[in-house]
């Protein structure tokens, strides 16, 4: 296993200065993997172009629940593809050799948020991880590290306190059904080491 370094960047919500203040601070050769909710948007496409351009390395991210890729033909492609300079999805499922490790990556989660949210403006159907994408993560051998957006659902259970889901307007029943499919793929993957967004709290 190689000694180089790999920064892995929570979730940024479309915040450019945060992408480009962590590329200033870091020294040279070290890539940067982002687990989500990166804020891709089509009405942002010109604004990471620029972001992209100025950065001094490489910034993989995974897909999120607070994005949207309507008909690129990168969101199921079978490698990394460099949508903007600098800047390279991963898609769902997919294997990113990086660091010297084999990082499984599967991004993805349903928005408890929704309520607040408009349908086809920042929020989408298709957030949610497809059985494709799940089956072609369950492939994965040999991984070294697992980045997901949402984490398995036994993390959140021993993690999160279910009444803050009151806030977002929804039971405290409710629950993300990809957490689940990130649960069975990590067991079925052997429990590598895993990292994870989406839940906002430490």
């Amino acid at each position: 296993m190689s000694n180089t370094q790999l920064v892995l960047l929570g979730d940024v919500h479309g915040s450019a200065t945060a992408i480009v203040r962590l590329d200033r601070e870091l020294a040279a050769g070290i890539p940067i993997l982002q687990v989500g909710d990166l804020g891709w948007y089509p009405g942002l496409r010109d604004q990471w172009h620029a972001v992209g351009a100025s950065l001094r390395r490489p910034l993989y991210w995974i897909r999120g629940n607070h994005e949207h890729y309507p008909a690129m033909p990168w969101l199921n492609a079978d490698a990394p593809f460099e949508v903007a300079p600098n800047m390279h999805f991963v898609p769902d499922g997919c294997v990113l050799e990086l660091a010297g490790l084999r990082v499984g990556c599967l991004g993805g989660a349903a928005s408890i948020d929704y309520k607040f949210r408009r349908l086809g403006v920042d929020w989408f159907h298709d957030e949610n991880i497809t059985t494709e994408q799940a089956d072609r993560a369950r492939a994965w051998t040999n991984i070294d590290l697992m980045v997901t957006h949402v984490p398995p659902q036994s993390v959140i259970t021993a993690s999160a306190n279910p009444v803050n889901k009151l806030q977002f307007g929804v039971s405290i029943d409710w629950r993300d059904a990809n957490a689940d499919v990130v649960e069975d793929v990590w067991r079925h993957v052997g429990c590598p080491p895993l990292v994870c967004g989406h839940m906002h709290y430490a």
